[in-house]
């Protein structure tokens, strides 16, 4: 159920293990009868660690783990055993909570957690400081926290079909930010986000997701990012790109 790959263009390897439900590892273990929780959930990460932990003086180890759809409730706290983990997929499980050990993976560049019960997360989020992409869709969010403006990092941030109020004005600090989708938390209205300085957000910005939103216009300044190319408000989709292409 372990599968390595070479890395592109490198010399070194690059380990990643898929148990998500319909993968093919999943499916053998299914044909061997096993079930989900015997073994791969329960014990992964620690049976992973056993062969696949990146030993820091070769650079071998996982770096990749999907356990999309394994109806996990509680994830292992050994999960912030893998050091060197890049990639981590946990969508659509149970997940209510998360170990405040996966919070230490410092090399962690994805995070896919969309598809759970996760209401809050906690200020530790500030720790993963090589984090380029949050996944935190259809979760049952109320606001950011504003540790998670201190991913300096971060390039794509979706939390769409939430249950946000409000956005702060911490956004602006995410100055690589090129993906913002927030589509579905109905309760976003005008009001609600005119704390967030539109025009001083990432320079970086392409897309920005505002449908099924309560707002009834664009936020202001936010037209005017010089990157912007697409815009998702309610009953309107704007292609700012072939916009400006007409006004030339």
């Amino acid at each position: 159920a372990m599968a390595a790959a070479a890395a592109p263009g490198s010399g070194a390897r690059k380990w990643a293990l898929d148990l998500s439900r319909g993968s093919d590892a999943a499916r053998r273990r299914s044909e061997k009868g096993e079930r989900a929780e015997d073994g791969a959930l329960r014990m992964v990460p620690a049976a992973v660690l056993k062969k696949y932990r990146m030993k820091r003086d070769t650079g071998k180890g996982l770096r990749e783990l999907w356990l999309t759809g394994q109806d996990i409730g509680v994830l292992s706290r050994q999960i912030g055993a893998l050091c060197n983990l890049r990639t981590l997929g946990l969508a659509n499980n149970r997940l209510a909570a998360l170990p405040d050990t996966l919070f230490q993976l410092e090399r962690l560049e994805r995070l896919v957690l969309s598809g759970n019960q996760i209401s809050a997360l906690p200020d530790s989020v500030k720790n993963l400081a090589s984090l380029q992409e949050l996944r935190l869709d259809r979760n049952r969010l109320r606001a950011f926290p504003d540790a998670i403006f201190s991913l300096r990092r971060l390039r794509h941030l979706s939390a769409t079909d939430n249950c946000l109020e409000v956005l702060p004005p911490g956004l602006k600090r995410l100055r690589l930010l090129s993906t913002l989708e927030l589509d579905g938390n109905e309760s976003l209205t005008d009001s609600t986000v005119e704390a967030v300085s539109w025009a001083e957000l990432s320079k970086c910005l392409q897309v920005v997701g505002l449908a099924r939103t309560g707002l009834t216009k664009a936020p202001p300044g936010l037209l005017a990012l010089p990157e912007l190319d697409l815009v998702r408000l309610p009953h309107k989709v704007l292609q700012l790109h072939a916009l400006r292409e007409l006004e030339k």
